[in-house]
Order: C-alpha cells, then sequence, then structure tokens
C-alpha cells in the first residue's frame, strides 16, 4: 500500500538530529523548525514506496450478479444449484412469526437472490450451519448436561432426519464432499475432534490433538486440517490421517488466525498475521501474499466487537476467495468504486485473479462477513447490517470494470470527503505505467503535474504527481478545490481517460501517518525513530506527521515545498486521549502544528509533549469544524 517502515528513513538519512523544545509562542520557532526536519524528504518515502507488480492472472474474473439487503440472518451455505441458505441462530423473527426459542429459522433463497423457496424452524438451537452439494442441511444442537448432536434436517426440514451424539461443545465444523461431518472442540489442554459418518449411522472417529483449536477444515480424502493455537503462543497447522488415528504433518504458522480453508485436493488456505498464506496438500508453504490493512473496529463501527476478521473459502478447482471491510486499497478490475467491503480472488497458484471493491453495505458494515462458494460457480459474500448485504458473484470476463475505483487519505487511507491540499492515493488498474515511477521537487521547482504521460484531475485542474504507477497514483489534492462542493477526479494514462469519482471537499479531513494499524510514525525528543524498542520519554516532545489539515496562510502554490519563513494552519489542532472505563490514557500538549518545512504544502508537522504518567493511546486529532483523525499510538516509557 506504499507504506515504508521508519527504519527506511534512518538507513537513508542517518540519525535524526536532536530536535529543540518548540512552542506556538517561541520567537525563533522558524528557524527552530528548520533543524527540527533533518529528515528533509525523508517523510515522504514512508507513502510513496510502489506496488509490487501484480502476478499475470489464471481463472477468469467475476461479475456481480445482484446485491440486496436481507434479514435472513448470518450463517450462510450454498448447494450446487447456486442457491443460498441462511440461518439466524433464532436472534430474529421466522418470516411472520415471532422469535420461538430454541428453534432457529432457516431460509433457502433461489439463485436469482429474490425468491424465497422455503423458511421454517429447525429442531434445537442452530449454533453452525452446514449444506451439503444438494441441499441438505445440518446443524448443531448445544451441549446439555455433555451431549450434543450433530443433525441432518429431514427434507421439510420440520425434524431431523438423523442425529448422532457426540460428548462436548462444539466449536468448530464443518463438511466435506462426501457427506461426512467434523466437529472440533477444546477439552482441558487438547483439542478433540468427531467425525460423523455420512449416513448418520454413528461416529467413525475420535482423534485428540494438543492445544486449543482456533479453525477447522477437511479435504476430499476425508483428512480433517486442524489450526491450533498452542501453549507457547504460536500457531500451528494439523492434517489427520484419514482415519484418523494420526497426524499426516503440522506447520508452524505465524501471527494468530482463526481462518482456515481446504480444497478437495488438500491444498490449505489460511489468515495469519495480515498475509493469505496458501500451503501444499503436504503442508509446505506455497505463496503468500499480503493483505488490505484492517481498520481498528472502534474507528469504523461498535467499539467492544472486536477487530474485524476477513471471511475466507476455497473452492472446487482450488481458487481461494477473501472477503472483508479493508481500508482503501489496490485493486485489480474492481466491480465498483471504494466501498465497504472487498474481494480478493487468488488462483491455485497464488496469482491475484481479480481484487474488487463490493457494494456498499451501509452505515452499520462491519467484517462479520460470511463467504460462500458452490461448484454451481456462484461465489456469495454476506456482510453484517441491519439489513445485511447479500451479494452473488459469477463469472463473466464482460462484467464492467473501473480503472479508478478509489480516492483514499495517504495517511489514513480511509475514503470519504477531500480537503485542499490533502495528499490522496488513486486507486485502480491501467492508471500508469507497469513499473512505478517516484517524483522529485525543489525549492525552485514544485512537484510535476504530469509523469509519464499521466494526468491526475480534480475539476480539470492537474494535480501534483507523487508517484505513478499502474495500480496506484499519490498526488496532492490542488488547494483551490471548493469545500462544500464535490469535485471530479479523473486520470489520463497516454491517450486514455479513466471514468471519474465525484467526491464531497471538506474544509479539512485530518490524518495522521503510521507505521502500521496502530502506531504513528513518530520521532523522539532526541530525533530517534519512536518504537517499541525506542520509547519517548514522559515530559518530553514528540513529532508526528499529518495531511489535511486544512487551509494554510498565506497560501502555497500546488506542489511547492514548503521554505521559509513558514506559513500557518487556518485551524488550530487539538489531541484528544480515547478512554475506556478501565483504562485512562495519557494526554498531549500541542505546541506545534503546521506546516512541515522543506515538505511539499499538504504535508503538516506536530510537536506534541507528554504531559501525564501513563502511556498516551488510541489518540486522535480534532479541528474546530469538528473533523477527527484515524486514531494512532505512540511508545511511551515510564521513565523521564
Amino acid at each position: 500500500m506504499g507504506r515504508r517502515e521508519p527504519s527506511t528513513v534512518t538507513e537513508r538519512h542517518g540519525r535524526m538530529r536532536r530536535k529543540p523544545r518548540i512552542t506556538r509562542s517561541s520567537p525563533g520557532i522558524r528557524r527552530a523548525l528548520v533543524d527540527v526536519m533533518a529528515w528533509k524528504a525523508g517523510l515522504l518515502l514512508l507513502f510513496l514506496g510502489g506496488l509490487t507488480g501484480m502476478a499475470a492472472a489464471s481463472g477468469s474474473r467475476l461479475g456481480i450478479d445482484f446485491s440486496r439487503g436481507i434479514h435472513y440472518g448470518d450463517l450462510i451455505g450454498t448447494d450446487d444449484s447456486g442457491a443460498a441458505y441462511f440461518s439466524d441462530v433464532a436472534l430474529v423473527p421466522c418470516g411472520n412469526e415471532e422469535i420461538v426459542l430454541p428453534f432457529a429459522c432457516v431460509t433457502k433463497v433461489a439463485g436469482d437472490g429474490h425468491t424465497v423457496v422455503r423458511q421454517s424452524r429447525v429442531p434445537g438451537f442452530s449454533a453452525g450451519l452446514l449444506v451439503d452439494a444438494h441441499g441438505g442441511l445440518y446443524v448443531l444442537t448445544p451441549n446439555v448436561n455433555g451431549t450434543a448432536y450433530v443433525e441432518r434436517l429431514s427434507t421439510d426440514w420440520t425434524s431431523a432426519a438423523w442425529m448422532v451424539p457426540y460428548t462436548g461443545a462444539a466449536t468448530r465444523f464443518t463438511m466435506d464432499a462426501s457427506g461426512r461431518v467434523y466437529v472440533a472442540f477444546n477439552q482441558s489442554s487438547q483439542t478433540t475432534v468427531v467425525r460423523v459418518k455420512a449416513d448418520g449411522s454413528g461416529l467413525d472417529y475420535t482423534a485428540h490433538v494438543a492445544g486449543a483449536i482456533q479453525g477447522l477444515a477437511a479435504d476430499g480424502a476425508g483428512s480433517a486440517i486442524l489450526l491450533i493455537g498452542t501453549d507457547e503462543g504460536t500457531m500451528v497447522v494439523a492434517k489427520l490421517s484419514a482415519d484418523g488415528s494420526s497426524q499426516s504433518w503440522s506447520t508452524k504458522v505465524p501471527g494468530t488466525s482463526s481462518q482456515i480453508a481446504a480444497d478437495p485436493a488438500g491444498d490449505v488456505a489460511l489468515l495469519a498475521d495480515g498475509q493469505l498464506l496458501h500451503l501444499s496438500p503436504e503442508g509446505i508453504q506455497i505463496a503468500a501474499q499480503s493483505l488490505p490493512e484492517l481498520p481498528l473496529m472502534a474507528e469504523v463501527m461498535i467499539p467492544g466487537l472486536g477487530d474485524p476478521v476477513p471471511a475466507l473459502a476455497m473452492d472446487a478447482a482450488g481458487n481461494t476467495y477473501v472477503a472483508g471491510f479493508f481500508l482503501a486499497h489496490s485493486v485489480k478490475n474492481s466491480l465498483v468504486p471504494c466501498g465497504g467491503s472487498s474481494l480478493l480472488v487468488y488462483g491455485p497458484d497464488g496469482s491475484l485473479i481479480q481484487s474488487t471493491y463490493l457494494p456498499d453495505s451501509g452505515p452499520f458494515t462491519y467484517n462479520r462477513a460470511a463467504l460462500a462458494t458452490g461448484t454451481g460457480a456462484a461465489v456469495y459474500v454476506l456482510g453484517a447490517g441491519d439489513p445485511a448485504t447479500l451479494i452473488r458473484l459469477s463469472p463473466n470476463a464482460n462484467a464492467a470494470t473501473f480503472p479508478l475505483a478509489c480516492v483514499a487519505h495517504a495517511a489514513s487511507y480511509q475514503t470519504g470527503a477531500i480537503a485542499p491540499g490533502e495528499i490522496v492515493v488513486l486507486y485502480g488498474n491501467g492508471l500508469g505505467p507497469q513499473e512505478g515511477i517516484q517524483t522529485r521537487a525543489s525549492m525552485e521547482v514544485p512537484f510535476p503535474k504530469q509523469v509519464a504521460n499521466v494526468q491526475a484531475t480534480f475539476d480539470g485542474i492537474p494535480a501534483p504527481l507523487l508517484w505513478v504507477q499502474d495500480g496506484q497514483i499519490n498526488a496532492i489534492a490542488p488547494w483551490g478545490l471548493q469545500p462544500g462542493q464535490n469535485t471530479s477526479v479523473c486520470v489520463v494514462s497516454g491517450s486514455t481517460a479513466t471514468n471519474c469519482l465525484q467526491l464531497p471537499v471538506a474544509a479539512s479531513a485530518p490524518g495522521v501517518f503510521m507505521v502500521d494499524r496502530y502506531n504513528a510514525v513518530a520521532i523522539n525528543q532526541d530525533g530517534t525513530v519512536n518504537s517499541a524498542a525506542n520509547p519517548a520519554h514522559l515530559f518530553e516532545a514528540l513529532t508526528l506527521y499529518a495531511t489535511g489539515l486544512g487551509p494554510i496562510s498565506p497560501l502555497q502554490p500546488d506542489g511547492a515545498l514548503v521554505g521559509m519563513p513558514l506559513p500557518l494552519n487556518v485551524l488550530q489542532v487539538d489531541v484528544t486521549g480515547i478512554h475506556r472505563p478501565d483504562q485512562l490514557y495519557g494526554y498531549f500538549t500541542v505546541e506545534y502544528a503546521g506546516p512541515a518545512p522543506f515538505e511539499v504544502a499538504g504535508v503538516s508537522q506536530l510537536n506534541l509533549r507528554l504531559n501525564y504518567p501513563l502511556p498516551p493511546a488510541m489518540s486522535v486529532l480534532t479541528l474546530p469544524d469538528n473533523a477527527t483523525s484515524n486514531m494512532f499510538n505512540v511508545y511511551v516509557t515510564m521513565q523521564q
């Protein structure tokens, strides 16, 4: 996404010089700030880095068949006919009925996405929903007095065709292509796995694996594939033999994960530490792709629900699908402009087939998404909400796509209104040359407005360009944009013009440049880069960088570097800590907030003072027009 770690700056520019203590009232502020910016132009490296070229596509791209709101529940499955099945876990009425506990409502919707084929209460509390290729439904009943059941519903869903008991409380539930059901749950310090016979006549086996179950999948040969958390805090993928008597292999994987999938041939996909990992049937890693960044849940929707987790599935051909609520990111053949969620499709060889934004799920979008694929070539994505948004996609090489798909904030990667002078990132494909070009400027010559026959325009006004590449352009919104109006953003590459996007213009759209999802790019008072290994000291100064803080005076030419005397920010900036009931966060005093010297006009520097003997965390910038930045952390030591 164009970011680079702060270590890159120090490697290129050496140790930062010590920053003087500066306040708004300091008579020598303008001269002192010159010394502050020893890493002149280094900041731009944090967001000018290019994208890795996309691999050659395999397979065919998808098109959107329909997108509509539904109220059928957040568990989903599909059959070979392309029909979709939903379960509400007994939390909403079933049609016109009132809620009836402990019976869940299951709904079957035809492939057209509108016709309800059947909607009925089913026996037991549906803690899970599985659908076989022929539309047979399987649910779990809760553990009562130590016994739970896997149920296969009758054809009319009014009773159980068969029930198989097991001892335990299931946390994971899956099925293979032969109709055998796998249930996994934790018992003491180990995971128990049971496999139910396809005809419901009993259990094939009960197996035990050390560690806590995090994810469960099954291949076409009848092998269960487990994602296990160990006592050492590591994650292991383990494959059981077809009869459950032994482990065929186990492989350590980085980070934490709860999402795993397998195809009939035994290839395995899992999400771990911000990556999509692809393992061979023998457990050997054969591909790894970095995924777009996830937002913090509290920034997006509702605190306390936990951070978003993408949905994961594989189809019978070995293609892998990842659906989630990501921050704005690079896309390939996007079907809509950037919205609330995205779908990424990878071929069996790990190549990216398609990366597309999906229709917006509305204001209550957060990623409790479900994802279902069927051999009928239908792919369903279900985003949570009220109503939830159900999207069906199927292969369509002629589906219309958006060359210019998204305009995002260069610091926060969020979308929405843009501010004059804000540094923005344009995402799409066919926007420029395959090999990225990073532009340069000097005090005499501003950043160019045309590079390699590429222009980005706002209401026809060419914007200064910082980085140009096929999938990404970094540009600066012209200072002449009018708040309260819309601006039309377009790209011309050679003789080809893209679609244009209409975006609202705001007086400010603050965003803090980030090292990663949680932590801001920050420089300690001694000039070193702030990090976990090198935290700031209490009551010392700390420098952050931002863009989108609104107008400056006097106004600077588009794309010009800021020199002396420094212009001033018109809007005053404050920094506010985010509170939780169990924890108080420290606060900052803003001692300077204004244009960063010798950086392009639009980059702001913030000199902050750490006031309280607790680590500041999850803070935001606020402006008088009620605009608020992305959340950010900095590292602080208790030592003074």
